[in-house]
C-alpha cells in the first residue's frame, strides 16, 4: 500500500508508511454465479514479482469474513496462463475451484504482503470529485484534520446512488457517494475504510480538501476539486 498522506499531504487518519493491506473492490449479483478467478491490472512503474494474495469477502457494511475457497497467493504481475511477468495490461489468476455465489454484493481484495506499493491501474474517467460543503476548520493547522467533517461527491453517476430523505414533510432525492471501494491499511487488521467517504476526505486524492492548485510562486487558488491532477 502506498504510505502516508495519500497524494495529497492531508487525510482524516492517522499516517500509515508502507507495509502490507489490501484494497477491495464491489461488485453485485443479480443471481447466482460462478468466479473463475481474478484479474489485476498492475502499472510497469514497479516490475517486482511481488507476493500479493487475492480473497472474495460478504459484504456487512464493509468487507467480513473471506468466502471459504476464495484466497489464493500469488506473485505480482505473473501469469497463470502464460506463466510470466506482464505489465501495463490484465493478469490473470486462477481459483483451484470454481466459486459459486449467490445472488447478492461482495468484496474481491487484492493484498500486497511485502512493503513495497501495489502500484494498481486504474479508469481515470471514474475518478472525478468535487467538494460540495466546504470544511476550514485547521486549514492551516494539522493536516490531518483539514477537511474532517467536510462532504465531497463523484461526479460518474455510475459511482452514487439516490438516497431519499423527509425535510418538513416533503420528500427530498439526493446523490450519495457508493461505497464500491474499500482499502485496509494492514492486512487482516479489520480496519477496512472507505475510498470516497460521503463525510470527510476521500483516501489516495490528488488534491487537498479545497482542491488547491500551486503555482510556481506557492501562491494557490481553490478549485473545490479533489481527482484532477494538475502539473506546473
Amino acid at each position: 500500500m502506498p504510505s502516508g498522506n495519500f497524494g495529497s499531504d492531508f487525510y482524516r487518519d492517522p499516517i500509515y508508511f508502507y507495509g502490507s493491506g489490501q484494497i477491495a473492490s464491489r461488485f453485485d449479483l443479480s443471481e447466482k454465479d460462478t468466479v473463475y478467478g481474478y484479474q489485476a491490472y498492475f502499472s510497469n512503474l514497479s516490475q517486482a514479482m511481488s507476493d500479493i494474495a487475492f480473497a472474495a469477502y460478504t459484504i456487512s457494511g464493509q468487507p467480513s469474513p473471506t468466502i471459504q475457497g476464495s484466497v489464493i497467493y500469488r506473485k505480482r504481475g505473473v501469469d497463470d496462463f502464460r506463466k510470466e511477468p506482464f505489465y501495463n495490461q490484465y493478469v490473470t489468476y486462477l481459483l483451484p475451484m470454481p466459486l459459486i455465489l449467490n445472488k447478492g454484493s461482495y468484496y474481491i481484495a487484492i493484498a500486497i504482503l511485502g512493503e513495497e506499493g501495489l502500484l494498481l491501474g486504474g479508469n481515470a474517467s471514474k475518478m472525478g470529485l468535487v467538494t460540495t460543503l466546504y470544511d476550514s476548520t485547521n486549514y492551516n493547522g494539522h493536516k490531518g484534520e483539514y477537511g474532517i467533517s467536510g462532504r465531497s461527491i463523484l461526479l460518474a453517476n455510475c459511482m452514487k446512488r439516490l438516497a431519499e430523505s423527509d425535510f418538513y414533510g416533503t420528500n427530498h432525492q439526493y446523490w450519495l457517494n457508493d461505497s464500491r471501494f474499500a482499502f485496509e491499511p494492514t492486512k487482516g487488521n479489520g480496519q477496512w475504510l472507505d475510498f470516497t467517504p460521503n463525510t470527510g476526505n476521500p483516501a489516495y486524492a490528488h488534491l487537498d480538501h479545497g482542491g488547491r492548485i500551486f503555482f510556481p510562486d506557492s501562491s494557490y487558488y481553490l478549485t473545490f476539486t479533489r481527482a484532477a491532477l494538475f502539473q506546473w
